[in-house]
């Protein structure tokens, strides 16, 4: 299979990552250190590229198998009933045709020993994000996409990942995201060891090197996940970061040279990771819009998308996606500003899919720029327009206007 896809990959498009994926009916999310919309990771990994000098560095997501026999994350409130905040916080009607909008966080990983930058000093930052989230009371949901670092930490961690449940059961969803070839920063969990050679091991945080593999990390949140729920949708990255823009990065999932440059392939390094366990249980992806580019990032129009089957790795049949874009605050190419989604906010109509990712390490404020304000700053925007933020999972069951919805 990965054969037939290297002779076929010049035909492709994708991007992968995970994401924290706020489904609005009409509503956008992003930050992600290139992970979320072009950068190191765009549409596959983080999204840092293009943030602010002095913004925060960047640094998962839940998916229905098919038939959606296992209840989908989002609570009561998957399709508009009691809200997590408390209320009754229905759908409005015009929500099942869009616009639809959705706010994804990608927890990046971080090393165990690290001490400005560790998961515990994110986990914070993403509790701080949560609970300004539910003091908002418009009945906003999330989804936040764990990499591996993130998910062998809270298994370590009862009480962190007993706050993941309690926000599950508020509606929330969480979904899984890694950091593959060419990220700047990887996470050290690969399928694809056989093709590209070992990951950066020293990040995974497991003994055994033979269990830093994403089938491995998605079967250990598998198994902390509460009664009847189950990890439905996976975003993995980068997609569009060459070794060159970051100067870090190694190049290895990427063959192709232009003018004597590494180019990062859109999609080599997500089609050969998304083999083995992954590619037989998950069936929904997120990616970076396919058709945002550092030239277009300022127009609107480049960020009212929609649903899409893809054709991904070894899975037998084309799966879900959901296009997502990097915050401003990320550094990410194809990070969008508050005004750009304000804008496609304004315009946006049924069948219109805007997602915005953002990592929780960047949620801070800083003297010369100030992330927490403009992540609710968006969210203003989303509320004036009429919506909220729905989960990834609640956004692919209301689809019945994309081009996904002959897959989802």
């Amino acid at each position: 299979m990965l054969q037939r896809w290297f002779a076929d990959r010049g035909r492709r498009t994708c991007v992968a990552t995970v994401v924290l994926a706020v489904a609005l009916a009409g509503c956008k999310t992003g930050e992600d250190e290139a992970d979320a919309g072009g950068g190191p990771d765009a549409g596959g990994g983080s999204v840092d590229a293009a943030a602010p000098s002095d913004a925060p560095p960047a640094g998962q997501d839940a998916v229905l198998p098919p038939g959606g026999d296992a209840q989908p994350q989002g609570g009561a409130d998957a399709s508009g009933g009691p809200d997590a905040a408390g209320g009754d916080v229905g759908a409005p009607p015009e929500e099942a045709a869009g616009p639809f909008f959705y706010f994804v966080l990608h927890a990046d990983p971080a090393a165990p020993d690290a001490t400005t930058s560790s998961v515990p000093m994110r986990f914070n930052r993403l509790k701080q994000f949560m609970q300004d989230l539910e003091a908002r009371g418009a009945g906003h949901h999330v989804t936040v996409m764990l990499t591996g670092p993130w998910i062998d930490w809270l298994a370590d961690h009862p009480d962190a990942w007993a706050v993941f449940e309690d926000w599950m059961a508020a509606g929330h969803q969480v979904a899984f995201h890694s950091h593959t070839r060419n990220h700047t920063f990887r996470d050290g969990y690969t399928n694809a060891e056989a093709v590209f050679g070992p990951d950066d091991y020293d990040v995974c945080w497991r003994a055994d090197t033979s269990e830093c593999t994403l089938d491995a990390a998605l079967a250990t949140l598998g198994g902390l996940m509460p009664p009847g729920q189950t990890v439905t949708f996976a975003a993995l990255g980068p997609h569009g970061n060459g070794a060159g823009y970051w100067g870090l990065n190694d190049g290895s999932c990427n063959p192709e040279i232009v003018g004597g440059v590494e180019q990062a392939d859109e999609d080599a390094c997500v089609q050969a990771e998304w083999v083995g366990e992954l590619a037989a249980t998950i069936h929904a992806t997120s990616g970076a819009y396919p058709d945002l580019t550092p030239d277009n990032v300022t127009q609107s129009g480049a960020i009212r998308g929609t649903s899409r089957c893809v054709t991904w790795g070894e899975a037998l049949e084309p799966i879900y996606y959901l296009p997502h874009a990097a915050y401003e605050t990320e550094a990410s190419k194809t990070a969008v500003s508050y005004e750009t989604v304000d804008a496609a906010l304004d315009e946006a109509g049924p069948g219109d899919f805007i997602g915005i990712v953002v990592h929780p390490v960047s949620y801070t404020s800083k003297p010369a720029y100030d992330a927490i304000e403009r992540v609710n700053l968006l969210l203003d925007s989303v509320e004036t327009h009429g919506l909220r933020s729905r989960t990834l999972d609640e956004v692919r069951q209301a689809d019945t206007v994309g081009d996904g919805v002959a897959c989802r």
